[in-house]
């Protein structure tokens, strides 16, 4: 774990925010098939420690705030080996979904392409029965899906803060040298 943060700091600058270790301006999200590099956006952190009790290792959200006292957060992640095509894992994630709660709802909100070139699809999930709002960009890597989750609890907070998620988007580079292999 020390390496990983040692390796941020050297290839972007990334300086702590305040006491806290493990909060930083960007990093990157690893597994064995893809990894990406992504920033917090302004006035918010990237935390590699606070959501790995839900395994959860790249969490974003706003400065003053934690992992746990916050109403509206952002995680990244690289989807399963499994479901190695966007739209493969889109469906997976509906179903899972609708399974969980019948008053599920969900619409896409666009398609296009990250600043190099790689193919993404938004998504707006809406789960009343948990008071859950979430908006997912889901992009295809060479191998991957990567995809970034903006969440929260209360719809007015949602809306404010979605175009967050566009920050982030905006921020993706694909970083094959960092594949576990």
């Amino acid at each position: 774990m020390k390496k990983l943060i040692v390796l941020c700091v050297l290839l972007f600058s990334v300086q702590a925010i305040g006491d806290d270790l493990g909060k930083f301006s960007g990093g990157i999200v690893y597994g064995p098939k893809a990894a990406f590099q992504i920033c917090a956006p302004k006035d918010w952190v990237l935390d590699n420690s606070s959501g790995l009790a839900q395994g959860l290792h790249c969490v974003l959200y706003p400065q003053g705030k934690t992992w746990r006292n916050t109403c509206v957060g952002m995680y990244a992640k690289i989807a399963s080996p499994e479901y190695p095509h966007k739209d493969e894992f889109i469906r997976f994630a509906i179903d899972s979904f609708k399974k969980d709660d019948p008053k599920f709802s969900y619409r896409k909100i666009a398609d296009g392409k990250t600043s190099e070139g790689f193919a993404y699809t938004m998504y707006e999930y809406i789960r009343p029965t948990y008071s859950h709002y979430e908006r997912v960009v889901y992009i295809q890597l060479p191998e991957a899906v990567a995809y970034i989750v903006f969440t929260s609890f209360k719809d007015e907070i949602y809306k404010a803060y979605s175009e967050k998620l566009d920050e982030v988007l905006d921020s993706f580079k694909y970083r094959p040298e960092y594949i576990k292999k």
